[in-house]
C-alpha cells in the first residue's frame, strides 16, 4: 500500500507541475518520458544488482530498509520545485527528482518487495492470497489518492506549500506502511533457509547470472515479451486515467475538488 501510495501520488503531479506550480505542459511531458524511459533501463540493471547482493532472501527486506528513508525523502522534494529561479531550471530539477523517485529510489525497493511473494511460501494457494491483498490494497490506495489529494491540498491553501505539506504527511504514513512490512519481514521464516546439524539457521545462495546473458534469456522468453507489451499498454492507459480526470474536472466542470 505504501509503494502505491506514491506511485498514485506520482500520478497527480502533471496537475501539479501545471496547474499549480505554473509549468510548461509540454516540457513536463518530455520530463516525465525521460523519467519513464530511465525507470525503464534501472529496473532490468537495479534487478541484477539485488539478485547479485549477498544475504539470500533475507536480502530482499535488506533493500527495503536501506532505502525506505531516501525514498519518502525524494518524495517530499518532488514538490519543493524551485519555479522562481525560471522554467529551465524548475523542468531540471522535476527530471531529476522523478528519476531518483522512480528509477532509483522506487525500482531499489519495488524490485525487492516484488521478489518477496516468491520468497515467503512455496504454496500456490498462500502465493494467490498474497496476490489478491496486494491488488485490494493498490485499488484502496488508487481511491485514497485520487479522492482526497485536491480537497486537501485546497483545504490547504491551493498553492506549492499546500501540496509540499500534504507530500510530507503521505511521506510519515508511507514511512509507517514500509517500516510496518520490513519489521514484519525480519522475523518471517523464508523458503530457501535451512538448518545445519547444530541448528543454526542457512541461507543458499542463487548462482549469479551475468547481466546481458540475463537480459538476453528475457527478450526471448515469448512469456516475458508478452507481459511487456501488455504492462507497456496497461500503464498508457492507466497514466491517462490518473491524469486526465483532475484537469476534466477543473477545466469543464470548473471546480477541480
Amino acid at each position: 500500500m505504501g509503494m502505491n501510495l506514491v506511485a498514485n501520488l506520482i500520478g497527480q503531479l502533471t496537475y501539479f507541475y501545471t496547474d499549480k506550480v505554473g509549468m510548461a505542459v509540454a516540457g513536463i511531458g518530455v520530463v516525465m518520458m525521460i523519467a519513464k524511459i530511465v525507470d525503464a533501463v534501472t529496473d532490468i540493471w537495479f534487478g541484477n544488482i539485488v539478485d547479485h547482493s549477498k544475504g539470500g532472501n533475507r536480502k530482499y527486506y535488506q533493500w527495503l530498509a536501506r532505502m525506505m528513508v531516501p525514498y519518502v525523502i525524494v518524495l517530499v522534494l518532488l514538490f519543493t520545485v524551485p519555479i522562481q529561479a525560471g522554467q529551465i531550471p524548475a523542468l531540471i530539477y522535476a527530471c531529476v527528482t522523478n528519476i531518483l523517485m522512480t528509477a532509483v529510489c522506487g525500482t531499489l525497493i519495488g524490485t525487492p518487495l516484488a521478489a518477496v511473494m516468491v520468497v515467503r511460501t512455496n504454496s500456490q494457494s498462500e502465493r494467490e492470497t498474497m496476490g489478491v491483498f496486494r491488488a485490494v490494497f493498490t485499488y484502496m490506495s488508487g481511491m485514497i489518492i485520487a479522492i482526497v489529494t485536491i480537497p486537501i491540498t485546497n483545504l490547504l491553501g491551493g498553492n506549492q506549500n499546500a501540496w509540499i505539506k500534504y507530500g510530507f504527511i503521505i511521506a510519515l504514513f508511507v514511512l509507517l506502511l514500509l517500516s510496518i512490512c520490513y519489521m514484519n519481514g525480519r522475523k518471517a521464516k523464508l523458503v530457501d533457509q535451512t538448518e545445519d546439524a547444530a541448528g543454526n539457521t542457512e541461507e543458499a545462495e542463487e548462482e549469479a547470472v551475468p547481466l546481458p546473458e540475463a537480459v538476453s534469456c528475457l527478450f526471448r522468453n515469448k512469456y516475458w515479451v508478452i507481459v511487456l507489451l501488455f504492462n507497456l499498454i496497461t500503464q498508457i492507459t492507466n497514466s491517462l486515467a490518473a491524469t486526465a480526470g483532475t484537469y476534466y474536472s477543473k477545466w469543464i466542470f470548473g471546480n477541480d475538488n
